[in-house]
């Protein structure tokens, strides 16, 4: 397996990966994807099994301190075989920090595998308009809270 630096010609089995993972932020517009995938702090590995893409790391750092991964997917014909802890290893070693922080929904037990320290987190969206998930009788408008009942 051939881990290297992402390449603009990756990029369609890097969305063929988003489809089987149902990513749609990358899937609606190709070009805002490439454009994530290679911008300044940015760190993008794919895996290569000959010509097909077996897995992809974008991963974010200040190169110094912090790193973000921000997006894994394996290929599913290539799972249960270290791709993934060797994505995350390559696009750390390339990207430079002291420590990964991740958010996952679904991946606990892999990442538990590894090397942690679990800490509590949140994913902000500033301009969010809706129902809050967690508690009933709140809502959202514009990113500013708004009591409903």
């Amino acid at each position: 397996m051939d881990i290297r630096p992402y390449d603009a010609a990756d990029l369609p089995g890097v969305l063929r990966l988003c489809e089987i993972e149902r990513w749609p932020s990358f899937l609606s517009d190709p070009a805002r994807a490439h454009r994530a995938l290679t911008a300044p702090g940015v760190t993008t590995m794919v895996a290569m099994e000959g010509a097909r893409l077996a897995g992809f790391a974008q991963m974010q750092s200040d190169g110094e301190i912090q790193a973000h991964l921000s997006l894994i997917a394996v290929d599913p014909d290539f799972r249960r075989r270290g791709l993934a802890r060797d994505l995350i290893r390559a696009a750390f070693d390339a990207a430079g920090g002291l420590r990964v922080d991740l958010v996952t929904q679904g991946a606990e037990a892999f990442y538990g595998a590894l090397p942690h320290f679990r800490m509590q987190g949140f994913r902000l969206y500033p301009d969010y308009t809706g129902p809050d998930r967690e508690r009933p009788g709140v809502a959202w408008r514009d990113g500013r809270r708004v009591e409903t009942e």
